[in-house]
């Protein structure tokens, strides 16, 4: 994951993600300054268990064993790791810089459900309706600085080898401000993958 600090906010890109999150940096400092506080007081739970009573020791130590979790003199070592790993997350949230495109610079057409034709084709396509009658697609086209958004819809006839297209109807389809945002990004994205259609 790679972080960086947008006003009052963490922008936060996940491993094998390319859509960020912002989350403000108050509520994840806090939320994580409650899981530490948690595991202190389950850590001081089991050394205090440990120091106590007998009876309930071996009890709670039969229930940890059961559980396949490591209990060994009041002590489990996976509690001492995970403070040390929140401890190093708000270090980390803390002090990285690094650059992250915004939500809205990052989203691409393949969010909205459209898959390429093939690699490097610059043709999606979004599959809206396909019955035995009949198959529409919404298409967006991206050739160099030209878009196209369009509809086309196969009617199909039954044959005796299965079915066979009896109609292909075009119909253009306007190009709103989101969508060619959508595009632009789409052809930003090719581009840093080496698309061949867009170098």
């Amino acid at each position: 994951m790679i972080v960086m600090r947008v006003r009052d906010n963490y922008r936060i890109l996940f491993d094998g993600e390319h859509l960020p999150v912002e989350i403000p940096q108050e509520e994840l400092n806090g939320y994580l300054n409650k899981l530490s506080e948690a595991v202190n007081t389950f850590r001081c739970f089991l050394s205090d268990s440990y120091e106590g009573d007998e009876t309930k020791y071996e009890v709670l130590k039969e229930i940890m064993n059961r559980s396949c979790v490591d209990y060994q003199d009041g002590k489990n070592w996976k509690l001492e790791d995970i403070n040390y790993e929140v401890e190093q997350m708000l270090q980390y949230l803390e002090t990285t810089k690094d650059a992250i495109p915004s939500f809205e610079e990052s989203e691409t057409i393949q969010d909205y459900g459209f898959h390429e034709e093939w690699r490097g084709s610059g043709v999606f396509e979004k599959k809206l309706e396909n019955t035995d009658e009949r198959e529409v697609v919404e298409e967006l086209l991206l050739h160099g600085d030209e878009f196209m958004h369009r509809k086309r819809t196969i009617v199909w006839e039954q044959t005796e080898y299965g079915k066979s297209s009896k109609e292909i109807i075009y119909e253009d389809l306007p190009l709103d401000d989101n969508l060619l945002r959508l595009l632009n990004n789409s052809k930003i994205r090719m581009r840093n993958m080496g698309a061949p259609l867009l170098r």
